[in-house]
């Protein structure tokens, strides 16, 4: 969008410094103009007269040809750079009437030129407007999906993990439980079960501790409340 705008500014600009704008169809002539560039070149194509409008007929080449990029209008035809090879219906001032150009019709099409200008910058001055209306408003929202987001995250660590405290608590209960029965060193090797039932956790489990005499292992039961050992049994 931005390049096409200066495009037809630069256009205004340099209709302005021109022969005088023809009065009507009789002062115009059309014709068909073949332009071809390589790629890194810019290549000038004279149309025989000044050129009031062009517009491509057909495309000579894969890269594509676009008005202030890589085609533009010049005082007596056109242009083409990086590849833009196209045909193009060129319509021109008619040689009799360029050389009718008088001061006067100079200042008036200079002065169609001025508002032509005025007009093409208010309109990027709008679109300039409105896409700094959008680009806030996305940035409010993801702002605002941001902090859910945070809040979701901060909830999500808050809330326990009943099932982890449950197998820890129950595990450590056996292991004081063996130590109390005598044992130098204990140690939870095995976590059998975990699941809820009735409004508790139900871990079972197995040790392997040391003695005097040996080395034994154990099962363990446990039913756990918000992390609290409620009950214990290694009778299992």
């Amino acid at each position: 969008m931005k390049r096409i705008v200066t495009a037809a500014i630069a256009g205004a600009l340099f209709g302005a410094t021109g022969a005088a704008l023809p009065a009507s169809a009789q002062d115009q002539e059309t014709r068909q103009l073949q332009c071809s560039s390589s790629l890194g070149q810019r290549q000038s194509c004279s149309a025989g007269g000044e050129v009031i409008n062009a517009g491509i007929t057909n495309l000579g080449s894969e890269i594509p040809c676009i008005l202030g990029y890589t085609w533009g209008f010049e005082e007596n035809g056109i242009w083409v750079a990086n590849g833009c090879s196209a045909g193009f219906a060129i319509t021109i001032v008619a040689p009799q009437q360029q050389q009718q150009a008088s001061p006067d019709r100079l200042r008036e099409r200079l002065k169609e030129a001025r508002r032509t200008i005025r007009k093409l910058r208010s309109e990027v001055t709008q679109e300039r407007e409105e896409r700094q209306r959008i680009e806030g408003e996305l940035s409010d929202a993801q702002a605002a999906l941001s902090q859910v987001d945070q809040k979701k995250a901060t909830a999500a660590k808050r809330k326990p993990n009943w099932a982890v405290r449950s197998v820890s608590s129950c595990g450590r209960k056996a292991v004081r439980e063996n130590q109390k029965a005598g044992a130098s060193m204990s140690r939870v090797v095995e976590i059998v079960s975990a699941r809820p039932t009735e409004g508790t956790w139900l871990v079972i489990g197995r040790t392997l501790s040391d003695y005097g005499n040996g080395r034994k292992q154990a099962y363990f039961r446990c039913w756990v409340n918000k992390g609290k050992v409620k009950s214990f049994d290694n009778a299992i």
